[in-house]
């Protein structure tokens, strides 16, 4: 017969009941770890160094719930195994600095190195490795992220729902998926950065995404976007203007347009001939794909001479628009002839207007060929000649500034082919 439950008894039986659920607390504790929190003052740490110190080689993270400025002073590798996929360092507290000073934070493969859920959260100098995503913002904004460096993550960065948020100088250098992931995040800037991914080095999605990247390292080629995102890509540009002799011009306008003929800039040159840097879009990447902004036109002009190019802007850099000062010079001279009909041929080495008289004597060159166009190659049919004839042609050419040089030259017109050239002085 069994024995009635007394009230001991029900009491040891419970005792049994709550060391078990301890026991099993514990238990998971052990596996997936705890958040211990940082602060000023009231949290389980107040100096986030002492706090990666006491977590690292452990599953447990650490959370940054209070704004302030965070430093990290000893310059090593923490290991911290993001076990909750929840970020092995937390920063939901608005207007939070925080400085690695080069410090790296590394786990498993697993979860996020750096989670970001509040705004004005800056980062410094932070280098995460080997986690799913490296630094994750999510329903964040104007933030700022310098010289972050990601290796070994599938993604460097995600910027979710996440706008006006600055990335300098950073250096994302992943082993498989995306460098840098924006979802339906908002003028985003990107500046400096190198990126080097196995898939991606930029994906954007989500409809009305549209960020910004500036002299920055990574491959066209490994873009990707969806749902109508976009990324517009620019380069820093200064123009510098002087003249052939070599000397600056100051006070110099400048126009630069687009392909389409829009006015970009109108800009000034300074004393030593250069204009401020500006940014320059070389291009508007979406899904559907690229949209160019280049070739650019530069004209450049003053009171007294101007010159113009045609660049095709795909990088950072000073380009030189010189103003031509020096007449332009012919080569490449020939001169073919039939009964009736020669033909002169040439080169200039520089674009040049051409104006070719030409007669049966020096002093009567009464007939003339010209040519508005500025051009490097140059052909001329002088016509109605009388055979056995001596005739007479002189060339000008003149640059867009109008420095000129003239040339002369005598020749038979039935297969003689023996002639003189003469150089006459070069005039403005």
């Amino acid at each position: 017969m069994s024995k009635p439950i007394t009230s001991v008894n029900k009491f040891t039986i419970s005792m049994k009941w709550v060391v078990f659920g301890l026991l099993l607390v514990c238990m998971l504790y052990a596996v997936n770890g705890a958040q211990y929190t940082i602060c000023s003052s009231g949290c389980d740490f107040n100096n986030i160094t002492l706090a990666l110190e006491n977590v690292t080689n452990t599953s447990n993270t650490l959370r940054i719930n209070s704004s302030g400025t965070y430093t990290i002073t000893n310059i090593t590798t923490f290991q911290i195994n993001d076990s909750l996929t929840m970020g092995a360092l937390i920063i939901d507290s608005d207007n939070v600095l925080l400085d690695c000073g080069n410090a790296e934070i590394e786990g498993e493969q697993v979860g996020y190195g750096i989670y970001v859920n509040a705004s004005n959260v800056t980062l410094n100098y932070c280098k995460v490795n080997q986690y799913i995503i490296g630094v994750y913002y999510e329903g964040s904004d104007s933030n700022n992220i310098h010289n972050l460096s990601a290796v070994a993550c599938d993604y460097g960065i995600r910027l979710e729902n996440t706008n006006t948020t600055q990335i300098t100088d950073p250096t994302i250098q992943v082993s498989s998926v995306v460098g840098i992931h924006f979802n339906s995040a908002k003028n985003n800037t990107i500046i400096n950065a190198v990126v080097s991914a196995s898939t991606s080095d930029i994906t954007s999605a989500g409809t009305g995404t549209y960020n910004y990247i500036y002299n920055s390292s990574f491959s066209k080629s490994k873009l990707t976007f969806t749902e109508n995102s976009m990324l517009y890509n620019f380069w820093y540009v200064k123009i510098h203007i002087n003249d052939t002799s070599g000397n600056n011009v100051n006070n110099s306008v400048v126009n630069i347009s687009d392909n389409t003929g829009t006015l970009t800039y109108s800009l000034t040159t300074n004393a030593s001939g250069y204009t401020n840097e500006k940014n320059i879009t070389e291009y508007l990447a979406n899904s559907t794909g690229f949209f160019y902004y280049t070739n650019y036109t530069l004209y450049a002009y003053n009171a007294t001479y101007f010159a113009n190019r045609s660049v095709n802007i795909s990088s950072s850099s000073t380009i030189s628009v010189p103003f031509d000062l020096t007449a332009p010079v012919v080569s490449s001279l020939v001169n073919t002839t039939t009964n009736e009909t020669a033909t002169v041929t040439f080169s200039t080495d520089d674009k040049a207007n051409v104006t070719l008289k030409w007669g049966n004597a020096s002093s009567n060159l009464n007939e003339t060929a010209t040519n508005a166009s500025f051009l490097t190659s140059h052909s001329y049919s002088l016509n109605g000649l009388s055979a056995n004839t001596i005739y007479y042609y002189n060339i000008t050419v003149c640059n867009e500034n109008s420095f000129c040089s003239e040339n002369g030259l005598q020749f038979y017109n039935q297969y003689y082919n023996t002639f003189v050239l003469y150089v006459n002085s070069v005039c403005k």
